[in-house]
């Protein structure tokens, strides 16, 4: 196909090349912070509540973009219900909210790889 007869194409292959370069940069950074949470559950799992404060505490620090906010509030909030790195009786509550959250923004994920369609994409 000649180019010059459609001069836009370059430019919708540019835009279509940094939209999946975009999307594969989403789609690492939720990975990593769901990796994070991850290590997290298994802590508390194991009953190692010096690793769950320490990963409520870096997952609370991260920044919250939209698509992430959910998670960080409930990451937040469990971090506050450490005292000497001991759960308080509410941890148990934002560890459940936070599992909520994760699950919710991974059901999103799969919800936008579907596409509208709801076909893989």
């Amino acid at each position: 196909m000649n180019s010059a007869e459609y001069p836009s194409l370059p430019s919708l292959a540019g835009c279509h090349a940094q939209l999946a370069a975009d999307a594969m940069r989403v789609e690492q950074l939720v990975d990593a912070h769901l990796d994070e949470v991850e290590r997290l559950f298994r802590a508390a799992a194991a009953g190692d509540w010096d690793a769950v404060a320490k990963l409520a505490r870096q997952l609370a620090a991260r920044p919250a973009d939209p698509e992430q906010a959910e998670v960080v509030v409930a990451a937040k909030a469990l971090a506050r219900d450490f005292r000497r790195d001991r759960p308080t009786r509410a941890a148990e509550a934002h560890l459940n909210q936070l599992l909520q959250a994760c699950r919710s923004l991974k059901e999103r994920q799969r919800g936008e790889r579907r596409g509208p369609s709801g076909v893989a994409g």
